[in-house]
């Protein structure tokens, strides 16, 4: 037994030591990230590139016509900045294709909503009470079976930054949000648009539905009209 303990002690040793050796970032190689970083914040390429993508292809939804006009502009555009290596790789997916949708306020209030279809939401029409949510973290600790029948709506606004921060916490709502509104019962979803344009048009992007979740009626929308 002591002989054991002994030998533990001698196999832990070397990471111990390992843990309090602090790991420090050569100067040199401070400086260089710092001039790469600068030069980049000067130089328009990272801008004129998705203002390409976005004006010359648009949207591009997986397995549209418009998706493989993007992998040919992407072929292209890589060649274009001078890549050695560019090319393409086969890949398998669900494919879904985007009809139409509405949304209105109905009642006293009665307006339309613009809004788009979040990816796999399915067919359907959906006529209830709306119960906001103000992030993602509320709808989640909502209490299971709390929203049967009704709508979840997701209405957290993301703020502009230059790294563009926040994105995380709207692309976070986008994916995961009809999930969870699933699991506390919601017959739908609904979104704030996971952008910071201030205007009347949806964002949308991946959506990640449970393996095992039924689908809900789900998009993102601009709301309130005119923001």
């Amino acid at each position: 037994m002591r002989l054991a303990s002994l030998l533990f002690a001698l196999i832990l040793a070397p990471g111990a030591l390992a843990a309090q050796r602090e790991t420090r970032i050569p100067d040199a190689a401070l400086a260089t990230a710092s001039q790469l970083r600068e030069r980049a914040l000067a130089d328009a390429t990272a801008w004129d590139t998705v203002e390409s993508l976005t004006t010359e292809i648009g949207p591009r939804l997986a397995g549209s016509e418009a998706d493989a006009r993007a992998v040919a502009w992407a072929q292209a555009r890589f060649k274009a900045l001078g890549f050695d290596k560019v090319w393409t790789e086969p890949v398998v997916f669900p494919k879904w294709e985007r009809r139409a949708e509405r949304a209105a306020v109905v009642g006293r209030h009665a307006q339309p909503l613009a809004i788009t279809a979040l990816g796999g939401s399915p067919g359907g029409e959906v006529e209830a009470e709306v119960v906001r949510f103000a992030d993602l973290a509320a709808l989640e600790s909502a209490a299971d079976g709390s929203l049967a029948g009704k709508i979840a709506f997701v209405d957290y606004q993301m703020q502009p930054a230059r790294d563009g921060s926040d994105y995380r916490n709207g692309g976070a709502i986008r994916s995961k949000g009809p999930s969870a509104a699933i699991r506390k019962g919601a017959a739908g979803f609904l979104m704030r648009s996971a952008g910071t344009d201030r205007h009347r048009v949806a964002h949308t992007g991946i959506t990640r539905y449970e393996a095992r979740s039924t689908t809900a009626p789900a998009s993102p929308s601009p709301w309130p009209p005119g923001t």
